[in-house]
């Protein structure tokens, strides 16, 4: 197996890790969001790698942008700082040698202006800015947007022949349409609770 095709399944394991540690955090959670940022924070360095190396200039940047979101996460529900700014030293190191030492595999000249890719890019971006809003009306829409950026991510991975990035995207499918449903779930029982009040 080519060490590209190596790094792009190791993305998809850390990411559906991510995901599903999210899924199932809580906002009192610190230990899980923890490791669901770690586990991102790999993810994305890692698709950062393949996103270049297979001329997908639009996923470069979203990773990048989420990258440093995965930072705050960390930063943010992590017990000891000092520690993790080490350990976030040290991943980035790693992740950064992986890096160099691919790219010579990549072709600069090769990046693409698929409409697809551009459109999932700035759904999923828009999607995680307003995924961090109280508001469960915009979250929906937020995993709405993160739903179709992962419809048109899975056929441009089918595409390009990148089958585990095409894996992920329609594993992401299944974490979007739960998050639709349990915001509804949570919508029911806070028009419930209001309705409650007033008898």
């Amino acid at each position: 197996m080519e060490t590209i095709k190596i790094i792009e399944f190791l993305g998809m394991i850390m990411s559906m890790t991510g995901a599903l540690y999210m899924s199932r955090s809580v906002l009192d959670d610190e230990n899980t969001m923890f490791k669901a940022g770690v586990a991102f924070l790999v993810a994305n360095v890692l698709m950062f790698i393949v996103a270049i190396a297979n001329g997908l200039g639009a996923l470069a940047i979203q990773m990048t942008l989420f990258y440093s979101s995965s930072v705050i996460v960390i930063m943010s529900h992590t017990k000891n700082k000092e520690l993790s700014k080490k350990y976030l030293i040290a991943i980035s190191i790693t992740l950064f040698f992986i890096l160099a030492f691919n790219i010579n595999s990549i072709n600069w000249n090769n990046f693409s202006n698929n409409p697809i890719e551009i459109a999932s890019a700035i759904m999923a971006i828009t999607g995680s800015f307003m995924l961090k809003t109280h508001n469960n009306n915009i979250k929906i829409q937020a995993f709405l947007l993160f739903l179709f950026a992962d419809i048109g991510y899975a056929y441009i991975g089918y595409e390009k022949g990148m089958y585990f990035f095409m894996i992920q995207a329609m594993f992401f499918w299944y974490t979007s349409i739960r998050g639709i449903k349990n915001m509804l779930h949570e919508k029911e029982l806070y028009t419930q609770r209001i309705l409650d009040l007033k008898i």
